[in-house]
């Protein structure tokens, strides 16, 4: 699966991103616990058919701890990397929300 768009939506624990895949596929992002899970919903739907929709990455991920709850856009990318996952992310940066 190849996400070409993420807006990460905060900036505070948890973090979380909402994108888009190739495939035209919501994605929610989210990494709270030290855990980073990554959910996909139907082609065409809106961001809540990703929030409940099939997990394509999970994993305890602690970065810095149990009680993590941040992460960069950069360690995203290096925790995907490094696990062989193949959730892959083309886009070069991640769009704000206002």
């Amino acid at each position: 699966m190849t996400i070409t768009k993420l807006n990460r939506i905060t900036d505070y624990c948890p973090t979380q991103w909402h994108g888009v895949t190739d495939s035209n596929e919501p994605v929610y992002i989210r990494y709270r616990w030290g855990e980073l899970v990554i959910r996909v919903g139907q082609p065409g739907q809106d961001i809540d058919s990703a929030i409940d929709g099939t997990i394509v990455f999970s994993g305890h991920k602690k970065v810095y701890g149990e009680f993590d709850g941040t992460i960069s856009f950069r360690e995203l990318k290096s925790i995907l990397r490094s696990n062989n996952s193949d959730v892959v992310i083309e886009c070069k940066e991640e769009l704000r929300e206002p």
